[in-house]
C-alpha cells in the first residue's frame, strides 16, 4: 500500500513537473467567451494553465512587439496577428477565428430606443462611449459605421473614449454615458445582459471586423498554450463562441 501511494505521488509529482502555464492576450470582446472556454480547456487539459490579459488588440501588439511575456495572441483585428508572423514573432499560420459585431447599448432604466442610430444625434444624447480607435479594432469599425450614416461629424464631440471595449461599456453600466457601441459579445453575457438593451448593428456599414490569433514564439513549446487553442477549435468552443454572437470563420 506505501509502495502504491509512493508511485501515486510520483506520477502526480511528474505530471505537475510536466505542466505548462500560458500567457494569453486576448482582445477585451472575448472576456466572457474566453472564461468559458478556460473552464472547458481545464475539463480537457486539467495539467496546465491558462492565464489571460484582456485589453485593446493594438496595446497589445505594441507590448509583444516590446517583449511581453505572450504565448499566444487572440486579436480583434487578424492584421495585427499577422505584422507579428511577418516580424518573426509568431509561428505556425495566422488564423481567422470570428467576425465581431458592434450594437448600440443603453442602460434599460433609460428607455433610449437601440435599433436606431439617427437618436445619436438628437438633444436626447449627450454622450456616446465608444472604445479608442487609435487602438481599439471595435472604435475604428464604429467611427466606419457612423461615417457611412454620415452621423459622425454630428456626434465626435459627444464620444467618451475608453481604452477597450469593456471599459466604454463599464461607462454604459455605471451611466457615465447615454449609450455606448459595443460588442455584442459583452452585451450577451449573463452578468450584462440583464442591464442593458442592445441593438445591433448592420454589417454592412463598417468594414467585416475579422478576429484574428497566433501562436507565438515564446509559446512554440507550450503545450498549455497549444492545449487552449485546441479548445478554441473544437466544436465545443465553436458552440461558445456562437454563444456570444460571434460569427465563426
Amino acid at each position: 500500500m506505501k509502495l502504491l501511494k509512493l508511485l501515486l505521488l510520483s506520477s502526480s509529482f511528474a505530471s505537475a513537473l510536466l505542466a505548462d502555464t500560458a500567457n494569453i492576450a486576448a482582445a477585451s470582446d472575448l472576456q466572457y467567451a474566453f472564461k468559458e472556454m478556460q473552464t472547458l480547456c481545464n475539463k480537457k487539459y486539467p495539467a496546465e494553465t491558462i492565464n489571460f490579459q484582456f485589453g485593446s488588440s493594438g496595446k497589445a501588439l505594441t507590448q509583444i512587439q516590446s517583449g511581453a511575456p505572450y504565448d499566444a495572441f487572440f486579436a480583434a483585428d487578424m492584421n495585427y496577428p499577422k505584422k507579428l508572423k511577418e516580424q518573426g514573432l509568431a509561428v505556425g499560420d495566422v488564423k481567422p477565428y470570428a467576425l465581431g459585431r458592434i450594437g448600440l447599448m443603453t442602460l434599460k432604466s433609460s428607455n433610449i430606443p437601440v435599433n436606431d442610430l439617427s437618436i445619436l444625434a438628437t438633444d436626447r444624447i449627450k454622450k456616446i462611449a465608444i472604445a479608442n480607435p487609435d487602438h481599439a479594432p471595435y472604435g475604428q469599425a464604429t467611427v466606419a459605421a457612423l461615417k457611412t450614416l454620415r452621423l459622425y461629424d454630428k456626434v465626435k464631440s459627444k464620444f467618451v473614449y475608453g481604452e477597450n471595449i469593456q471599459q466604454a461599456t463599464q461607462y454604459v453600466q455605471t451611466g457615465a454615458v447615454d449609450v455606448g457601441l459595443i460588442a455584442i459579445s459583452i452585451a450577451k453575457a449573463p452578468s450584462i445582459a440583464n442591464q442593458v438593451n442592445f441593438g445591433l448593428i448592420d454589417g454592412k456599414i463598417h468594414p467585416d471586423i475579422i478576429q484574428g490569433y497566433a501562436l507565438l514564439k515564446r509559446g512554440e513549446n507550450n503545450k498549455a498554450a497549444r492545449a487552449f487553442l485546441s479548445t478554441v477549435e473544437s466544436p465545443d468552443g465553436d458552440a461558445i463562441m456562437k454563444k456570444y454572437g460571434f460569427i465563426l470563420k
